[in-house]
């Protein structure tokens, strides 16, 4: 009983550490491609299109399908599936690795190790398919192991179905599964010949339950010519990088360090092998071959990440563990080996606990805050506006909900001055994430339309065309002030993160002798509009387009935008907002209303009306 119970809390331990915040950070862009791109529903048009496409088999595309029919495309609900299988995985290692050692305690070792290995915690929850590949590739080396362990291997197919359906699964989950297999079939015509033929009549059927996988492939490989978005194979790598990784979630290690680790890993295994334990050449082999043959095909394609062989986690945990116990027990006996063991682990986790600790608390979020970036924008944006991305990360698709069209910027479309000339002519307000990708659009914007100062969101850059469209003056007015100019509206830019933007409308009347300026002012909310002469809580006089325009000279006729930045202190209230113009060098000099009633009762300083400023 009490056996039991310590695993199931060893299963608890590993399922609390993988939903814990596990919304706390938006999606990435990989997850929200997820979201927005592999949820189709199965055999239709737009799923097949996806299949020609995408590098990864259908069967994935269909379980979160299925999924997201079930529970949903939060950030949750989505990173909830691959943190089931993860956990559902840490069951399966414990129970192959008590199948290996007939050991509860090392079994329980293993699943310690697991359940705070932060590569595994951080791929948990990760709603993409290498948390749920943790799970089918060790189920699917414990029953081959079931399968050649069985008393007449030569006689009995049908305890190979179950591994068989399991590792057809894990292929149409995951490409690269392929690498463990690759290590199955060198341990089955090694050390299992006895199992060949009914192992070789297994691979052949998975082989035909996979032929869509081989089709999609050819597609892939021959038709679209896919290369791959990674980085290119580096021997070095797997030693510096990605044994760190895989063990502990760290991202370097000197390269010395990562070989002679990977050297006593193939060294101890080899020395359990020469003792008569054949599984451990199992172990040797998962855990070596994938990393191997990674680096073989990254000269192929460029797909030299870690996490591509995730699959070999598994082996590095189990075989550690064995090599620990194994070296201690030949010298001085079980017991000092399940301490040596023990001792083993709890370094360990030590070691994974910084690291978990930090991927919670102090490492940067996986992803950016897109949930307040589009929260920002859709605030801002309406119909007839654009938000401009250097790159085409899903994230910005999922999250942005705003009435107005994401574009990105295509590959090979940085210069095109065509395409920036399109967009203004499209939209009244193109929102620029500014970054390396969009640095050519800036360039072109500042040189072909007005910039528009006051957002506050880090990188969100506005520009609008110098044309002014009707359609984008929110509130429509004709105020006439002397003969100098008609406010024909204004328009109101608010959203999180402070950062409003008071946009007027001006229609000169005539070029002055002397340069004139705008009066803006901000009053209480609580003052009636028929006392003007109230004091200003904040003053925002200027120049026409902040002095870029000068009076003397402006297009007599044609609408101007003045777009004024409300400061980012004003403690948020509502506030009243006076308008009016005056003589730049003599601001005593008030331009009065041309309507004698308004002027009368606003005296110059027509009251616009109230605005008020949101909390941030």
């Amino acid at each position: 009983m009490l056996l039991w119970l310590g695993l199931a809390a060893l299963l608890l331990v590993a399922a609390a550490l993988r939903i814990y915040q596990l919304d706390a950070v938006d999606l990435r862009g990989d997850e929200a491609y997820t979201a927005v791109h592999w949820i189709q529903r199965p055999l239709t048009g737009a799923w097949f299109d996806m299949v020609g496409y995408e590098p990864h088999p259908g069967g994935i595309f269909i379980v979160y399908w299925f999924w997201a029919e079930l529970a949903g495309t939060s950030e949750f609900a989505l990173r909830v599936l691959p943190l089931l299988f993860n956990v559902l995985g840490s069951a399966v290692v414990i129970a192959f690795s008590r199948r290996l050692f007939r050991n509860w305690w090392l079994a329980f070792m293993v699943g310690l190790v697991w359940a705070f290995h932060p590569f595994l915690i951080w791929h948990a929850q990760d709603a993409r398919n290498y948390g749920i590949i943790g799970f089918f590739t060790p189920l699917s080396f414990y029953l081959l192991w079931r399968a050649v362990e069985h008393r007449q291997p030569r006689r009995h197919f049908g305890v190979w179905w179950p591994y068989i359906i399991v590792q057809a699964a894990s292929l149409y989950i995951y490409y690269f599964e392929v690498f463990p297999l690759l290590a199955q079939m060198i341990y089955v015509f090694v050390w299992r010949r006895a199992a060949l033929r009914h192992a070789f009549r297994a691979w052949v059927t998975v082989g035909l339950l996979c032929l869509p996988n081989l089709v999609q492939l050819y597609w892939l490989g021959f038709v679209t010519d896919y290369e791959g978005t990674a980085a290119g194979a580096d021997f070095g790598d797997l030693f510096e990088y990605f044994v760190p990784t895989l063990l502990v979630g760290a991202n370097t290690v000197p390269w010395h360090w990562g070989m002679l680790f990977v050297i006593l890993f193939a060294g101890g295994l080899a020395w359990i092998v020469h003792r008569g334990k054949d599984w451990a050449a199992l172990l040797l082999l998962w855990g070596i071959v994938p990393p191997a043959t990674l680096l073989l095909v990254g000269n192929w394609m460029t797909v030299f990440r870690p996490r591509y062989v995730i699959h070999s986690v598994p082996a590095l945990i189990i075989g550690t563990v064995a090599i620990l116990y194994a070296l201690a027990k030949s010298r001085w006996g079980p017991r000092v080996g399940r301490y040596a063991a023990s001792g083993g682990v709890a370094v360990y986790l030590i070691l994974a606990g910084g690291e978990v600790y930090d991927y919670f608390h102090s490492d940067p979020p996986k992803s950016p805050d897109w949930e307040g970036l589009t929260s920002y924008l859709q605030a801002r944006t309406t119909q007839y506006d654009a938000v401009l991305s250097g790159s085409a990360d899903p994230a910005l698709e999922y999250y942005y909900r705003g009435p107005g069209k994401v574009r990105f910027l295509s590959i090979g479309s940085e210069g095109d001055e065509a395409f920036f000339a399109s967009l203004l002519e499209e939209h009244d307000a193109i929102y620029v994430l500014a970054d390396a990708n969009t640095s050519y659009a800036l360039r072109y914007f500042q040189d072909h339309a007005q910039h528009i100062p006051g957002d506050t969101w880090a990188g969100v850059i506005q520009y609008r065309a110098r044309e002014v469209r009707s359609r984008e003056i929110d509130y429509p007015l004709t105020v006439q002030f002397g003969d100098v100019a008609l406010l024909r509206g204004y328009t109101l830019l608010q959203g999180g993160e402070g950062g409003t933007i008071l946009q007027l409308y001006w229609e000169p009347l005539r070029q002055t002798a002397v340069d004139y300026s705008v009066l803006l002012h901000l009053t209480p909310g609580h003052v009636e509009p028929s006392q003007p002469m109230a004091p200003a809580v904040a003053v925002l006089d200027h120049g026409v387009q902040g002095g870029v325009i000068s009076t003397q000279h402006w297009p007599v006729g044609v609408l101007i935008r003045d777009p004024v930045p409300v400061p980012v202190e004003l403690p948020p209230a509502t506030y009243g907002v006076r308008v009016g113009w005056y003589e730049t060098y003599d601001a005593a000099n008030l331009v009065p209303l041309a309507d004698p009633t308004l002027q009368e009762r606003y005296q110059g300083r027509y009251y616009l009306g109230e605005i008020t400023l949101p909390a941030h």
